[in-house]
């Protein structure tokens, strides 16, 4: 297991990366340094004071958005509905892998049964003005046969649900498929 380390992002704000003791490697936690203590946020934003100390972090300009990374279905519904919400992280890939669940845990088991109800999450993040990052969408690593990375590219890339995407690799060989697949499903749109 990796050990903590700790950036400095702007005055009284740090960012540290703790090791986490399972497939999820890490977590990334931000602290807030003030004058009696400090706060820490890793978390959903009912916490108090959590949602007024990231307005005014965004007031001055120190953070530019307010971002949520949801890992359940019931999360992500209320990330959905808050105005306070500027972009949301959603895992979306058409297989259902790795997708938020009714669980209220962030390894639930999903499948292809768990799309839709994302889906109609992100619709309602769009129609309160929420963008929209698409995560997970292969699978977490799992697709490894490239005919399932490139089906949950072109799904995330031609559906209209995302803005944005972020894509781990494995390998420079399936960088070089996902510019491929990426640049052919957005050349079929144009």
């Amino acid at each position: 297991m990796s050990s903590t380390t700790i950036k400095e992002m702007a005055n009284g704000i740090f960012m540290a990366r703790l090791p986490m003791p399972f497939r999820m490697s890490h977590v990334n936690v931000f602290i807030f340094i003030e004058e009696d203590g400090f706060a820490m946020i890793d978390t959903g934003p009912n916490l108090p004071g959590v949602m007024d100390a990231l307005e005014e972090a965004k007031d001055k300009k120190i953070i530019g958005v307010h971002g949520v990374s949801c890992h359940s279905l019931p999360a992500l519904a209320l990330s959905a509905r808050l105005d306070w919400v500027d972009v949301n992280l959603v895992r979306l890939n058409p297989q259902g892998a790795h997708l938020d669940t009714p669980a209220l845990t962030w390894n639930a088991t999903s499948n292809a049964s768990h799309v839709l109800p994302v889906i109609e999450q992100i619709r309602i993040m769009r129609e309160n003005g929420h963008g929209v990052i698409g995560m997970k969408l292969i699978g977490d690593g799992d697709f490894t046969e490239a005919a399932d990375r490139r089906t949950a590219i072109r799904f995330a890339m031609q559906s209209g649900l995302t803005d944005a995407v972020v894509i781990g690799f494995k390998s420079t060989e399936e960088i070089d498929e996902a510019v491929k697949t990426i640049n052919g499903a957005l050349a079929v749109l144009t």
